[in-house]
């Protein structure tokens, strides 16, 4: 007599069969690069990171304080301070698409755009990072090539990099003029970024598909006319609000010693906030970038269900017919055997 298995348990072991191919497409699809790694996840989670401000009137800078920020920067400066900012840059005749625009993602993008006697100036989303920045998030190049040392010194012409999405937009050597800060300034691109390059502070990435990258760069002249002054205030007031990164709480201490020796001569202050990282939970199923490890974890859990499925509807559908069950499991029929069995029942 033919055993028919019921509808609704083939049902299920359809669905956990599409499920579990499901995963594993998940799993290459990180393998191939269209997703953050694990190991990009937990390099930026195995230490801590503190996020600076300037808290205060920026007016009691103007004309008379530019020697103390830059050497209140030059005393927080250290490997593990990273100056990266987001301070868009104003380009007039900006030839590029609207989600390159500051706003877009927040839907502001139509307040990007603004007309100066006659002129479309937009407002294009920017990141301003340092020297030990590029080489703390292992920024690579599609095109180009990247900043070296003399690109953080203030000059005519200012180098960037694009992000990746850039590239059919700009070419390497292209040049433009733009200003940052409201500083006009020459730009000129040296490089176009990988896809998907980005930033990442305790587990939260920052993509630069859609940026343009310049360097953080230093002042070296004192300032020579009032907008220069408010110029170089308001760009040294950025780059106080970097980012520290430590791995123990004496590193921390230390850093915290310098801000408040920094606060002593300071107009204002500077303020500090610390970024927790996520939670186990969040790490697993709630971040994009730890997907690899919830498909990876899934795809066990769905292979360890199946596999004891698999022997239980065997055994269920064999058990009406005793003599056939017994000569299966003396002749050792194989799991796989055993598995096609069930499917094709």
């Amino acid at each position: 007599m033919q055993i028919v298995i019921e509808k609704k348990n083939l049902y299920i072991i359809f669905i956990l069969i599409v499920v579990l191919l499901v995963c594993f497409s998940i799993v290459m699809e990180i393998k191939s690069g269209n997703y953050l790694s694990s190991e990009d996840y937990f390099a930026s989670n195995s230490s801590s990171w503190l996020r600076l401000y300037y808290d205060g009137d920026l007016t009691d800078l103007y004309g008379k304080h530019i020697e103390q920020l830059r050497g209140s920067y030059d005393r927080l400066k250290r490997d593990s301070y990273y100056e990266i900012n987001s301070q868009f840059l104003e380009i007039p005749f900006f030839p590029g698409a609207e989600f390159f625009l500051y706003g877009y993602e927040e839907g502001h993008s139509d307040d990007a755009v603004n007309e100066y006697s006659g002129v479309a100036v937009s407002n294009v989303k920017a990141m301003q990072l340092s020297e030990n920045a590029l080489i703390r998030f292992h920024l690579s190049l599609w095109q180009g090539e990247l900043f070296v040392s003399c690109d953080y010194q203030d000059s005519d012409i200012v180098p960037i990099l694009l992000g990746y999405e850039y590239r059919d937009t700009f070419k390497i050597g292209d040049k433009f003029e733009g200003a940052y800060i409201a500083k006009p300034f020459k730009f000129q691109v040296v490089g176009i970024l990988d896809k998907n390059s980005h930033v990442m502070i305790s587990g939260t990435p920052r993509y630069l598909d859609r940026y343009i990258v310049m360097p953080s760069i230093n002042c070296l002249d004192d300032p020579a006319s009032l907008e220069e002054d408010l110029f170089q205030v308001r760009h040294y007031v950025n780059k106080l609000g970097g980012w520290f990164e430590h791995t123990n709480g004496r590193e921390l201490k230390v850093f915290k010693e310098e801000i408040a020796h920094i606060n002593k001569i300071l107009p204002g202050r500077i303020e500090t906030y610390s970024v927790n990282n996520a939670p186990l939970v969040e790490v697993v199923f709630a971040n994009i970038v730890n997907i690899e490890q919830a498909a990876l974890w899934i795809s066990v859990f769905l292979v360890i269900v199946l596999a004891i499925i698999c022997p239980l509807l065997y055994f269920r559908l064999q058990i009406k017919s005793i003599s056939l069950l017994c000569v299966n499991i003396l002749f050792g029929i194989s799991y796989t055997e055993l598995c096609i069995k069930c499917l094709s029942m």
